[in-house]
């Protein structure tokens, strides 16, 4: 997909249909907003959503003061937008960014909530094939834009994983046990971490997402698929993850 190169003070526009009337969808969540407010403020929330709807957004314009976002509806395994390769963010301090960032944190709050689980979610899981990732732990949260594994470690090891995008379903999967992750986060800095065990699979499988690829596709062993429910009669929430082992070389 060609995208034209992009000035300093442009967002590229949208080039994917589906994400456009997704765009249309942000910007009438606001206008239905704007309709509440002082003229003076109903102009400024109209301008910002005339933008967005064409995809051009100032990087250093600030959205208006709004009430939270909704959460998004998170896409179902078939749903071909997860297996769209996302498009890199050209500009991470964009209020279209931070809208997306946004939605990502309200419908992880709202699935964790519903499946009593869940840590992530990643932007085309809402409808959005952009290279958004949000990660929630405890009372640490990231936005990671344009997340990207720049290297990972000799070992790898087992995990029962599972994904809001099939809920009730577990698949073993092989991951490396240690990572070195790369982003850029909303005011446009750069970042490196270094992953271990659970953090380190965890990223693995939300990148997988941004390139169109399902923990399904992963799925190693023999019977390397079992409903939640049946699973969790059968082991401990501790099984898992598995022992880390050097890796195989094939």
């Amino acid at each position: 997909m060609a995208i034209r190169e992009t000035k300093s003070h442009e967002l590229a526009p949208v080039q994917n249909a589906e994400w456009a009337v997704n765009v249309g969808a942000y910007g009438a969540r606001n206008r239905a907003y704007a309709r509440q407010l002082k003229p003076q403020r109903r102009a400024v929330v109209n301008l910002w959503n005339q933008r967005l709807s064409r995809g051009q957004l100032h990087t250093v314009a600030k959205p208006p003061n709004w009430r939270p976002m909704a959460p998004r509806r998170l896409r179902q395994l078939g749903d071909p937008i997860l297996r769209a390769r996302c498009e890199r963010v050209q500009s991470p301090k964009s209020a279209a960014t931070r809208l997306i960032a946004d939605d990502l944190r309200d419908t992880l709050r709202t699935a964790r909530k519903k499946y009593a689980m869940g840590r992530a979610v990643a932007a085309p899981q809402i409808g959005a094939p952009v290279r958004i990732v949000f990660v929630e732990l405890d009372k640490q949260r990231w936005t990671m834009i344009n997340p990207e594994i720049t290297d990972v470690g000799p070992e790898d090891f087992l995990v029962w994983d599972d994904c809001f995008s099939f809920p009730g379903l577990l698949v073993r999967v092989t991951r490396a046990y240690q990572a070195t992750l790369t982003y850029t986060d909303l005011k446009g800095k750069q970042h490196t971490m270094q992953l271990e065990g659970p953090m380190s699979e965890l990223l693995q499988h939300e990148i997988d997402h941004l390139d169109g690829i399902l923990a399904l596709d992963r799925a190693t062993g023999l019977d390397p698929f079992a409903f939640r429910s049946e699973w969790e009669k059968l082991h401990d929430v501790a099984e898992r993850y598995g022992a880390p082992k050097p890796r195989e070389i094939t």
